[in-house]
């Protein structure tokens, strides 16, 4: 099914009515509402397999098994942005999704960023697909994209995975997370995963300044600003873009 189907498909019509319905409600986000965004900095470790596409049983070339891609490719430290929210906008009281936003900014050319939204999820391959409640805060458990993209010739998940460990008080998820960029502790190691394998380190991504509330509002994350060689893929992310493409103008017209 190509992208130009799935925008006519009547899922993505309903996609489309019930998240443009709820942002509209809210006068918000319908999903993630309630959160902060941070400058953030990426370092991105550098593998040969993809600047030169690796192949399966060694060698290299643009017929290998991961292709070109150059972000990956190379070692960087790239000016992102980082927004930290809870999914349902539950009360803080109540577990919820806690979701992971980075932004690489202009990594594939001027005003052409990587968006990679992540929620919490699970370490063990499989159980990676699973979008999870937060039970022990922002540093109890990794976070993934869920849903899988084309890195170069490859299949992936992307994930980031803390660095610290989860604290014991009673802090909110917000403040637990702000106290730590505050102190340049929101740190996450940035990974892959293929479909049925374990997470494997391509960087680190670190939280830092806090955005001023207007500036992060006007943030508008979508796993479709992307680029490079890497591509979201699969129906449900053609319903995942014109469910954030309603709620966005949704947001644009409250």
């Amino acid at each position: 099914m190509t992208g130009a189907s799935i925008a006519r498909h009547p899922a993505a019509t309903a996609a489309r009515a019930v998240f443009g319905g709820l942002a509209s409600l809210r006068h918000r986000r319908s999903l993630h509402p309630d959160g902060a965004s941070y400058h953030a900095t990426v370092h991105i470790d550098g593998d040969e397999r993809y600047a030169g596409g690796e192949r399966p049983g060694g060698g290299s070339g643009p017929g290998g098994g991961y292709g070109r891609v150059p972000l990956l490719g190379r070692p960087g430290t790239y000016r992102a942005l980082l927004r930290f929210s809870r999914g349902l906008g539950l009360p803080q009281a109540l577990p919820d999704a806690l979701g992971v936003a980075v932004r690489l900014c202009d990594v594939h050319g001027e005003g052409r960023h990587q968006d990679l939204l992540m929620t919490t999820s699970a370490r063990p391959p499989v159980l990676h697909h699973l979008l999870l409640p937060a039970l022990r805060g922002p540093f109890g458990q990794p976070y993934s994209t869920i849903l899988p993209y084309r890195v170069g010739d490859g299949v992936r998940l992307f994930g980031v995975l803390p660095l610290r460990p989860p604290a014991r008080d009673d802090r909110t998820d917000l403040e637990e997370f702000d106290d730590a960029a505050a102190r340049g502790d929101a740190r996450f190691t940035l990974a892959l995963a293929a479909p049925f394998r374990g997470w494997k380190r391509i960087g680190v991504v670190e939280a830092g300044e806090p955005l001023d509330r207007e500036t992060g509002e006007a943030l508008r994350f979508n796993p479709w600003n992307t680029g490079g060689g890497i591509r979201p893929v699969g129906p449900f992310q053609g319903l995942r873009d014109a469910a954030y493409g309603a709620s966005q103008r949704a947001r644009l017209n409250a």
